[in-house]
């Protein structure tokens, strides 16, 4: 319950802002503010409610994806030609595995060895939003991931490394 209200607060106030400044300027003050806190109430709530579906979703299906042992793992998008393909990312003692939702323009899977990463580090998406994991392999592959928590996948992708060696 705790993680459905966060998501439904971090998605909604944003939103709810952004279409505050643009209700107000079409419809006044008063109609516009009630306008904002109702869509921002509305698209907080769906996109929780999406969330939940999408956690319940792909841990019923982890055991057809993977038998390795999961260490940690989370939503996630995945940037593939320009587009940010949602879906879900594992971390296991063997490699990174990221795996799309069916509705998507590029559904794919993606797995790195984690014998092939050199780097994971955090990074900042569109320059200003602190959600972004980058991964870099040994052969120069840059990969690039919005995940919830970037600096502790970025800690427990290196412990699982050094697990490795």
């Amino acid at each position: 319950m705790k993680r459905f209200a966060r998501t439904t607060l971090l998605a909604g106030i944003p939103f709810g802002l952004g279409m505050g400044v643009f209700y107000i300027l079409l419809t006044g003050w008063h109609r516009g503010l009630s306008l904002a806190l109702g869509s921002g109430s509305l698209f907080g709530l769906a996109m929780a409610s999406f969330s939940a579906n999408q956690r319940r979703r792909f841990a019923a299906q982890r055991p057809a994806y993977t038998e390795e042992l999961v260490l940690h793992e989370g939503p996630a998008n995945h940037f593939l030609n320009g587009e940010g393909v949602g879906g879900w990312i594992y971390l296991t003692p063997r490699r990174i595995m990221f795996v799309s939702h069916k509705i998507n323009f590029q559904p794919h899977e993606l797995s790195i060895a984690l014998s092939d990463i050199s780097e994971a580090l955090p990074v900042m998406t569109a320059k200003c939003i602190p959600n972004g994991l980058r991964i870099i392999t040994h052969s120069g592959r840059d990969e690039r991931f919005v995940v919830v928590g970037r600096r502790k996948w970025c800690d427990v992708i290196t412990n699982a490394r050094k697990r490795l060696t």
